[in-house]
């Protein structure tokens, strides 16, 4: 069962992921729970997390899927994919996405911002949060992109 107002954020704690984009929009949306995971926090990272009330550091996830079920919004604040495997998942899973317009969800997040003002982020969070995607579409959208990649990579 999807926990509500429940954002998932699950990328390394690199630069071009920009978690520091992450903990401000987590700031701003103090009835919102955050789920960080991933590899590579610096302790500025961990520290600015447990400061919040609301966000938690997870640790390493190699799989995602159980945080899917319990999340309302995956966040991918990411400046460039090549593909972009945990939006995918996300999408997969039926879970919202709210991303930069950078790799797959380029053409299949639900909602896509620009630029990295916190308080944007929030109203695209909440307006995603609560609203699930159906899944069947999106999915069979995402199971073709995923193929038509597959062959460009290959031919």
């Amino acid at each position: 069962d999807r926990r509500s107002n429940t954002v998932l954020w699950g990328h390394r704690f690199t630069a071009e992921k920009r978690p520091e984009l992450a903990i401000e929009i987590a700031k701003v949306m103090p009835d919102f729970k955050f789920l960080f995971c991933g590899n590579m926090p610096t302790e500025d990272h961990l520290n600015q997390i447990n400061s919040l009330q609301n966000a938690e550091y997870l640790g390493i996830k190699k799989n995602l899927s159980s945080l899917f079920e319990v999340s309302s919004v995956f966040l991918s604040t990411s400046e460039q994919e090549s593909y972009g495997y945990s939006v995918a998942e996300a999408i997969r899973s039926g879970l919202p996405v709210v991303s930069t317009p950078t790799g797959i969800a380029k053409d299949l997040a639900d909602i896509k911002v620009e630029g990295d003002v916190p308080i944007s982020w929030a109203k695209a969070i909440r307006l995603c949060s609560g609203s699930f995607a159906s899944g069947k579409e999106k999915i069979k959208d995402l199971n073709v992109k995923f193929q038509q990649d597959w062959k460009d990579l290959i031919c």
